[in-house]
């Protein structure tokens, strides 16, 4: 489940019955325990012709005190206009805080503008490092923001990739194990979610200010192998233990479920370590 504060008092409109939807997109940020991860698919597809584009955009480089990182789910064109609009306001950012204040206005306008007309407004999750660490993650919807603790998901693809991340994330997630959450949650989206796909873009900032993207030949290596596995991770997901039995029941079906997950993991090791050993690219 996500975990969230709230930073401010929600001002809560009626909400109409959707006459435009989301976008078709699958969007999500993790906290780990040395940093946090944006990822979001990257197919546009307005219902003739597909598209693809990186919807994540980067604020700030190494030699400014804040940096900082945007995507959204909702109309593409709203997504850009929120994006644009926090550009904009970049030079004026002191604090990590100012961003999403910045943020947190333009979604509040979208979904005024959108209200009226009986539309969605956009969802939006942000990152930001400050030179005090760690570094955030925060959600916008409709008319609030709320720091994330753990996960948050959105778009079209968000039952999906909640469902992923609820059963596979945990407190000690580490970046690299993360990373490979986030893109498998694409991966999934890809096969499951209408209209979601493309490699997709994954966006790490790290406790320390490190802000990088994953390599397309990354993503594309990642998705080989998740496209070996299903025989192996989907009965692991199915037999995630249920928390309506007896503690007695619950603990032996969890103590099972990590030992396979923990197997799981290894296997991902040693392909990420064979493929980097091949490419050149051990540490």
């Amino acid at each position: 489940m996500e975990a969230i504060e709230t930073l401010r008092h929600k001002v809560y409109y009626p909400k109409p019955k959707s006459k435009g939807g989301k976008a078709m997109t699958a969007i999500a940020g993790f906290r780990c325990n040395e940093g946090v991860i944006l990822c979001a698919d990257s197919e546009l597809n307005d219902g003739f012709v597909k598209t693809y584009a990186n919807k994540i955009r980067m604020y700030g480089d190494k030699d400014t005190t804040v940096r900082a990182a945007l995507t959204g789910a909702g109309e593409w064109d709203d997504i850009q206009r929120a994006m644009d609009y926090a550009e904009g306001a970049w030079p004026n950012v002191l604090d990590g805080l100012d961003f999403v204040a910045n943020v947190e206005s333009k979604v509040k306008e979208i979904y005024a503008q959108k209200h009226d007309k009986g539309w969605d407004g956009v969802s939006m999750i942000a990152a930001y490092w400050k030179k005090e660490p760690p570094a955030q993650v925060f959600k916008f919807t409709d008319t609030g923001a709320v720091r994330i603790r753990t996960f948050a998901c959105d778009g079209v693809g968000s039952t999906l990739s909640s469902f992923l991340a609820g059963t596979l994330y945990g407190d000690s997630l580490s970046l690299r194990h993360g990373i490979c959450l986030a893109a498998y949650i694409l991966y999934v989206a890809d096969k499951f979610a209408p209209e979601c796909g493309g490699l997709g873009n994954i966006l790490t900032i790290t406790d320390k200010g490190s802000m990088e993207e994953e390599m397309e030949w990354d993503m594309q290596a990642m998705r080989e192998f998740f496209g070996r596995l299903p025989s192996v991770l989907q009965p692991i997901i199915l037999e995630a233990p249920d928390n309506t039995v007896s503690p007695a029941s619950f603990s032996e079906a969890l103590q099972l479920f990590t030992g396979r997950l923990t197997k799981l993991r290894k296997q991902a090791e040693i392909h990420s370590y064979d493929r980097a050993e091949k490419y050149g690219h051990l540490d």
